[in-house]
């Protein structure tokens, strides 16, 4: 009885974390958490979810349930974190050099927004223009590109663009506050 209540608390923290252990490199890891912390001003881990069924389960025990033809990227829990990232930013960061603009586009805007959350910003217009800010940093990080580059003005583009052609209106036309 002792193993079968350990091996079930092993599947719940699986299921419930998303975590699939291995699925991107420790170095990877290392360069989200890094992300996350410089934007939020405190350390935050980055969580990787990998299969639609675990995102979608994890985003309603959550209460996140979107409205028809909308989808969650990503979250955080305001003020703490962890940022809890969809399968798409996921698989997008395992691809490594072989990324769309797109892919580019959704990693770089989706890991500027999240830790403006963990920081403490609830409200999406602000956290969106915060995130702004902080594209060329994430890029820098995650990317290793360098600033003031034409390779970091063509990623900033994409993110960008990203965010003109993905995100909701209703998180555009704020001002950030921090």
């Amino acid at each position: 009885m002792r193993y079968a209540l350990i091996i079930w608390g092993c599947v719940v923290l699986v299921f419930f974390t998303g975590k699939a252990f291995g699925a991107i490199s420790p170095t990877v890891q290392s360069r989200l958490n890094t992300t996350a912390t410089l934007i939020a001003g405190k350390p935050v881990t980055v969580n990787c979810h990998y299969t639609k069924a675990d995102w979608d389960a994890h985003v309603h025990w959550v209460g996140l349930d979107p409205a028809p033809g909308q989808y969650v990227n990503a979250y955080t829990y305001i003020g703490t974190g962890p940022v809890e990232l969809s399968p798409e930013v996921c698989l997008s960061l395992q691809k490594g050099q072989n990324l769309s603009p797109t892919d580019i586009g959704q990693v770089v805007d989706t890991m500027a927004h999240e830790p403006n959350h963990a920081f403490g910003l609830r409200d999406e217009r602000q956290t969106e223009a915060c995130a702004k800010r902080y594209e060329a940093l994430v890029i820098h990080v995650l990317y290793g590109v360098k600033y003031h580059t034409a390779k970091m003005r063509l990623y900033v583009a994409y993110a960008l663009a990203f965010s003109k052609n993905y995100v909701a209106a209703s998180y555009q036309g704020g001002t950030c506050p921090r």
